[in-house]
C-alpha cells in the first residue's frame, strides 16, 4: 500500500522536472496570448495595502474560518471513517470495501468540477454553490441514520453526501477570497485553512465517540448536523455581505479593504 501511494508523487516529480518552467517566458505549454497576459499583469501595482494585523482584525476571515471548521469536521471524518463504515454495511472483505469506498469520491470529483464551472458561469451567487451542496450532504448523512435501508440505499446516500461535501470547494475559495485584497489573500487563506483543519482533528474523534456499539452511522449522523450548520451560516453570512456590498460573493473595493 505504501509503495502504491508513494509511486505517483515520484512519477509526478519526474514529469514536472521536464514540463515545469521557472517563468512564463520559459513555459512551452502556454499559448502566446496566455504568456503575454501573465507577463503584462504580474507586475501590475497592487493598490491595496495591508498587514497581517489587518487580516486578523477583519471579522470576515473569522466567520469564514468558523464555517470552514464546521465543514472540514465533516470532510476529514467522512474520508477517514468511510472504509470502516463500508465494511460495517457490506460485511465484505478489504478488496470490495476499497472499491465501494472509492465510488463516492470519484463521483464527488466529477461533480466538484461541474459545480465550479456552473458557479463561474453565474458568478454573482457563489454562496449558493457552497451552501446548497453542504446542505444536501448534511441531509444525506442524517437520512441515512433516520431511515433504515439496505446496502444499496445506504450507498446511494453516501454518494450523495460525498458529492455535497466535496463539490463546494471550488466556489468556496472563489467566494471567500473575493473579500480580501490580493496582498492579503495568502494570509487570509492560511488562517481559514488553519482553523478549518482543526476540524480534521475534532471530527474523527466525534465520530468514534458518538458511535454507539460500534455503529458508525451514529457518528456520521452527527457530521450531518455540522454540514447543515456550515450551510446555514454560509447563507446568513452571504446575506450580511450582500447587504454591505450589494452582490453576494462579489466584493467591492471598499469591502475588500475593510
Amino acid at each position: 500500500m505504501f509503495i502504491l501511494q508513494g509511486a505517483p508523487p515520484l512519477i509526478l516529480a519526474v514529469l514536472f522536472a521536464f514540463l515545469g518552467a521557472d517563468s512564463p517566458e520559459k513555459d512551452k505549454l502556454l499559448s502566446k496570448e496566455e504568456r503575454d497576459y501573465i507577463v503584462q499583469n504580474r507586475t501590475a501595482e497592487v493598490k491595496e495595502h495591508g498587514s497581517f494585523l489587518d487580516v486578523v482584525k477583519n471579522y470576515r476571515v473569522w466567520v469564514f474560518s468558523f464555517i470552514y471548521f464546521l465543514w472540514i469536521t465533516g470532510v476529514y471524518s467522512f474520508g477517514l471513517w468511510m472504509p470502516s463504515l463500508m465494511k460495517q454495511l457490506s460485511n465484505s472483505g478489504i478488496g470490495i470495501v476499497g472499491w465501494l469506498s472509492a465510488v463516492p469520491f470519484i463521483l464527488a470529483a466529477i461533480c466538484m468540477y461541474y459545480n465550479s464551472v456552473w458557479s463561474d458561469s453565474v458568478g454573482e451567487n457563489r454562496v449558493l454553490f457552497v451552501s446548497v451542496p453542504l446542505m444536501i450532504g448534511g441531509l444525506a448523512l442524517a437520512i441515512q441514520h433516520l431511515v433504515e435501508g439496505g446496502m444499496v440505499f445506504n450507498m446511494i446516500l453516501l454518494i450523495i453526501a460525498g458529492i455535497g461535501i466535496y463539490s463546494a470547494f471550488g466556489p468556496w475559495w472563489a467566494w471567500a477570497m473575493s473579500f480580501f485584497p490580493s496582498n492579503q489573500a495568502g494570509t487570509a487563506n492560511g488562517l481559514i485553512n488553519t482553523c478549518g483543519n482543526i476540524g480534521g482533528i475534532v471530527g474523527p474523534i466525534i465520530v468514534g465517540a458518538v458511535a454507539q456499539n460500534s455503529d458508525l452511522t451514529d457518528g456520521f449522523y452527527v457530521l450531518g448536523f455540522f454540514l447543515m450548520a456550515a450551510s446555514i451560516m454560509a447563507v446568513l453570512f452571504g446575506a450580511v455581505l450582500k447587504s454591505k456590498s450589494g452582490i453576494i460573493g462579489v466584493s467591492e473595493g471598499s469591502e475588500a479593504k475593510g
